[in-house]
């Protein structure tokens, strides 16, 4: 992930949003994700995306330097409602 991320910034690809599940079986999950990114220059905004309504990446999103959440299942338009707090779509 994070010589991705490397690689797309020294090819010039900016990134306006990124959207992360706070859990990937068999990876690290979008906490840790969004740790590794910020600690490489990532400042732009970030949601964190989860099935567990109690979760407390959801309760206190911005705690751990999210700008927004996303409770699953979600529908398009609450898709739409969380990117457009952010980016025109």
């Amino acid at each position: 992930m994070r010589v991705k991320y490397l690689d797309a910034v020294q090819n010039n690809v900016n990134f306006d949003l990124i959207l992360l599940d706070q859990n990937i079986i068999g990876g690290i999950g979008g906490i840790e994700t969004l740790k590794e990114l910020r600690k490489n220059g990532y400042d732009e905004e970030a949601i964190v995306i989860t099935g567990s309504p109690s979760s407390p990446a959801i309760l206190d999103f911005e705690k751990y330097g999210f700008d927004g959440k996303l409770l699953k299942p979600y529908s398009i338009k609450e898709l739409k409602e969380a990117i457009g707090q952010f980016v025109s779509i």
